[in-house]
């Protein structure tokens, strides 16, 4: 697992990622990617430019302005036009998001997810809810770790996209005891 440190919000730009990123370069083919917020433009960004993830788990993403100038300056260098038609049949989505995220609309949620061909996943509540904690409302939110994406460990094992070596994903739902998702 790689987890890189981005520049933000110092720093915080398309390039800056791109540079930031570099190290992982040769990893990230084949790779299961799960991004929060910006990021998952980001990740976008990659793909079209070449790089072949296995899946993309995406938590709250958006493309666009938000209507937050303070947010929508500092995201600018992301929001530049995508090859849509290239990025959404690149690889398997799966987007997660809250009907109540204090900072992007559920509409513009809904529409991201709609734009790369998605499996959606939206929870009511999830701002306040102890299942979907990673949420921009979660008190998690600001903290540097993944364990607000613990929720997504049964997805990243039951996605029929991803695979675990050389296990079908009924062997891993056995093997783990988790339910079809």
């Amino acid at each position: 697992m790689i987890a890189p440190k981005f520049p933000t919000p110092k720093g915080q730009s398309l390039q800056g990622w791109l540079n930031a990123f570099e190290p992982y370069l040769e990893k990230a083919d084949g790779s299961v990617f799960i991004a929060h917020s910006m990021a998952p433009a980001f990740v976008l960004h990659l793909i079209e430019n070449g790089i072949k993830p296995l899946h993309c788990f995406f938590v709250s993403g958006f493309y666009g302005n938000i209507g937050n100038d303070e947010i929508d300056k500092l995201n600018s260098s992301f929001m530049r036009e995508l090859d849509w038609a290239k990025v959404s049949s690149a690889t398997g989505y799966t987007c997660y998001y809250s009907d109540n995220d204090p900072y992007v609309p559920l509409k513009m949620l809904e529409s991201f997810a709609d734009r790369i061909h998605a499996e959606k996943i939206m929870a009511t509540g999830a701002a306040t809810s102890a299942q979907n904690q990673a949420t921009h409302g979660s008190p998690n939110y600001w903290k540097p770790s993944l364990l607000p994406f613990s929720f997504l460990y049964p997805h990243c094992l039951t996605t029929s996209r991803c695979s675990y070596g050389n296990k079908s994903s009924d062997n891993r739902r056995s093997r783990y005891g988790l339910p079809h998702v």
